[in-house]
């Protein structure tokens, strides 16, 4: 896949933590002159005079920067490779998702009888049920980014007891929450928990490949919001800032009637407050919409 200018710039600002181009060079800069008098100082405390230092270390300075520089192609290239699978893998899972039930179903229960070929399963509960193992299965329709949840382990439990079925077997294009992982174990009931590598690895045969095309512009879209994360607004009045902003508001107004040095000092408190302000209606805004994804109706019947 050829990657354009700005696609390229994205990648190469998540690889190296978020730092611009002018950063990078201001590092490298400044790390060759370090190691450099470094290696100068080392080669000269044992014993080299100080041309042949001067030289030596240029020499090893600049082998130094030669690897670190293949090192750091190297590691780009695999980052980029790395998230362009996990792109095509997401884009894979929501073609998944955005398929018809009964046509999701059915490639979910081939996937069992392939892991399951003995026995003969009944349909049931909008899963399948082999009678001779006590064995039900059940595929999870959720998005990707909607976790397994305890309400819908829940109600597959309620399903088991209907059935009389002693094993479970599970599988979701998203994942399963912690809780979730944990409440199936104390159930008394043997589970199967498969996720995403396993539907990925049947269902990829049966969807047609992501092109390049869509994959740019699930690229753009991933590019758009990062950038919409990182800008200064976003960073300013992140949700978790509030605390620090009247933390320095109150250490302001301390050192104001402490020294009484300048009046800009109440000022700038009143401006962490508003800051705080901001950050704490960001939170609740978040809090609250983490509270309404958490209360969705389960996919089973």
């Amino acid at each position: 896949m050829n990657l354009n200018p700005k696609e390229l710039r994205y990648f190469k600002h998540r690889c190296y933590g978020g730092k611009s181009t002018s950063a990078h060079l201001l590092d490298c800069i400044l790390g060759s002159l370090m190691l450099l008098i470094f290696l100068f100082f080392l080669l000269r405390y044992l014993g080299a005079p100080i041309r042949g230092a001067a030289l030596l270390s240029l020499c090893l300075c600049a082998s130094i920067l030669l690897f670190c520089t293949v090192y750091r192609r190297y590691r780009l290239e695999r980052f980029i490779s790395a998230e362009l699978d996990r792109l095509r893998r997401t884009l894979t899972l929501e073609a998944l998702v955005l398929l018809p039930g009964e046509e999701y179903r059915e490639i979910c229960r081939a996937l069992f009888l392939k892991r399951y070929p003995t026995g003969t399963p009944v349909s049931a509960y909008h899963g399948i049920y082999f009678k001779d193992n006590a064995l039900f299965c059940y595929a999870f329709h959720n998005h990707p980014q909607i976790p397994v949840g305890i309400r819908q382990m829940l109600s597959i439990y309620r399903k088991l007891q209907k059935l009389n079925a002693s094993t479970c077997c599970l599988v979701t294009p998203s994942t399963y929450e912690d809780d979730a992982r944990a409440f199936s174990e104390r159930l008394g009931i043997q589970f199967c928990l498969l996720g995403q590598k396993e539907l990925l690895h049947h269902a990829q045969a049966s969807l047609p490949a992501i092109d390049a095309q869509k994959l740019h512009q699930a690229l753009q879209e991933e590019m758009h919001q990062y950038y919409a994360k990182t800008n200064l607004k976003h960073t300013a009045f992140a949700p978790n800032k509030y605390r620090a902003y009247l933390t320095c508001a109150f250490f302001l107004i301390c050192w104001y009637f402490l020294f009484r040095i300048s009046p800009l000092y109440p000022i700038a408190a009143g401006i962490c407050c508003l800051f705080a302000a901001c950050s704490y209606h960001a939170a609740r805004k978040q809090r609250s919409k983490e509270e309404s994804s958490d209360v969705f109706p389960t996919d089973g019947k």
